[in-house]
């Protein structure tokens, strides 16, 4: 929730709004009679979708969308990442029987849609009331009813996204005032990149019910990004976020920051030393220019999967991978998909403030050691029994796609996208040999995808690490391997 003063000033803004009270329609709806795109600016999907697909996930996306909320378990905040699994697996090319199988699993334990709450004629969440509830879960449905209103009074689910996460205003009149947008921007930074994931979907897929979801559960999270945000992050003097990482991992302010018994650590991290936290992360920052944009969403897009990477290897242990920073990497696969609706001002604020919170991830797990040579001489097997491996990508991503977690095949999606636009990358560098790179090579992403099939299968056995990778606590119990013994072999 944010603090009660902020509270009463955006409640004031929203009630001396100009703008013509909205009527809410229950249980709105907007048609979704054309296929999900995938030819979207910035997208990338494998072979295997087909037209039967298609008309598959339209149909399980409209079934979520009317039955579920987007928190399985509430007040806990746990998501709904149903509409994530089949996306991703989509863009895989599941087939239809297996899209259906991702549904039946996880509708199998998703909350019912409550009802919206009784209010007068008229009345429910409109421009003027739109603060009273914010950060609250049960009111998702009721804001849900307002993003839709909103989507179809403006025929364009980008024009509604671009006016409430970036304050772009479609008429003067519907100014909401900048505290009311800021405040905004923030909650679609909160909750582990959530909202900003979702949204994404929304611009890959060209989904308004999507759009609409995602708003609305922004609008449910807490304004908790706010200190590393609001007011926009002051430009420095930049240095590359590799560099950043290992000033950060030197800086003694942080050592009393996280500890390993906070059970909220990127909680604890903000309320401790958030102004730290914001003084490292604006020494990267991003010119007002279309070129100087488009690298630094491609630098971006790296930079996860060094901190997943580089932070999941320990010298004579297994793989063990950090829940985290694995959102981390799930949410730069959205990068050039977002970018491509903004302008350059927007791109370069989305992109400085994702830098934000991937670096407060990373503090929040303990500022692991990122061990890249590690990483570099990781093992990727090139047998299959007898068989000579071709494309190793391939039975990867076809491993991944039967997870029951769907964590593991989008980690997979988004490691296989980054490779992708890796080769096409100014900043891609061809080795390790800097202490700290300013980024990856381009045989890291399919390493780190072989670490995340062997750090998660067989599934019984293994999970992500919620813990803190970066304490030493969590590898106690982390069995021993001799993969990576710290020696080049």
């Amino acid at each position: 929730m944010i603090p009660t003063l902020r509270l009463i000033q955006l409640r004031s803004i929203l009630s001396s709004s100009s703008t013509p009270t909205l009527r809410r329609t229950r249980n709105s709806s907007m048609s979704t009679s054309s296929l999900p795109s995938i030819h979207q600016p910035g997208t990338f999907h494998l072979p295997g979708i087909t037209s039967t697909s298609q008309q598959k996930v339209r149909d399980m996306i409209r079934e979520n969308h009317e039955k579920h909320h987007i928190f399985f378990k509430t007040p806990a905040g746990l998501h709904n990442h149903l509409s994530h699994y089949i996306y991703a697996a989509h863009s895989l090319g599941a087939s239809t029987t297996h899209l259906q199988r991702i549904y039946e699993h996880e509708a199998s334990y998703q909350k019912p849609m409550p009802k919206r709450h009784e209010r007068g004629e008229g009345e429910g969440i409109t421009r003027q009331t739109f603060a009273q509830h914010l950060g609250d879960e049960e009111w998702y449905p009721d804001y849900l009813d307002f993003f839709t209103q909103e989507i179809q009074s403006a025929g364009n689910h980008v024009k509604v996204f671009k006016e409430w996460v970036f304050g772009e205003l479609p008429n003067g009149d519907k100014a909401m005032g900048k505290d009311v947008y800021e405040d905004f921007f923030a909650r679609w930074f909160s909750g582990a990149y959530h909202p900003f994931i979702h949204t994404g979907y929304a611009l890959e897929f060209d989904d308004p019910l999507i759009m609409a979801e995602g708003l609305a559960q922004a609008a449910v999270h807490s304004a908790r990004m706010g200190p590393l945000l609001l007011p926009p992050i002051p430009h420095a003097s930049s240095s590359s976020p590799l560099e950043i990482i290992q000033q950060v991992r030197e800086e003694k302010g942080f050592d009393a920051a996280v500890k390993y018994d906070d059970g909220n650590k990127s909680n604890a991290l903000l309320s401790r030393t958030p102004d730290l936290v914001r003084k490292y992360a604006a020494k990267w920052s991003v010119p007002t220019n279309r070129d100087a944009v488009e690298l630094a969403w491609r630098s971006l897009q790296q930079v996860p999967v060094a901190l997943l990477g580089g932070s999941s290897l320990r010298p004579g242990k297994a793989v063990k991978m950090d829940f985290f920073l694995m959102h981390a990497v799930t949410s730069s696969l959205f990068l050039p998909i977002i970018v491509k609706v903004l302008d350059v001002e927007q791109g370069r604020r989305m992109l400085e403030a994702k830098w934000s919170v991937d670096l407060m991830y990373y503090i929040s797990r303990g500022r692991p050691p990122l061990n890249l040579d590690l990483v570099e001489s990781y093992p990727v097997p090139e047998m299959n029994g007898t068989e000579v491996v071709g494309n190793p990508w391939l039975g990867i991503v076809e491993k991944s796609l039967h997870h029951t977690d769907g964590h593991v095949m989008k980690a997979i999606r988004a490691l296989l996208h980054a490779d992708h636009y890796a080769s096409h990358s100014a900043a891609s560098s061809s080795s390790l040999t800097s202490k700290t790179p300013s980024a990856v090579p381009d045989t890291m992403y399919l390493k780190v995808a072989q670490m995340v099939v062997d750090g998660l299968f067989p599934e019984k056995d293994k999970d992500w690490d919620h813990s803190g990778i970066g304490f030493d606590e969590a590898w106690e119990k982390v069995p021993n391997s001799d993969v990576v013994d710290g020696k080049g072999n």
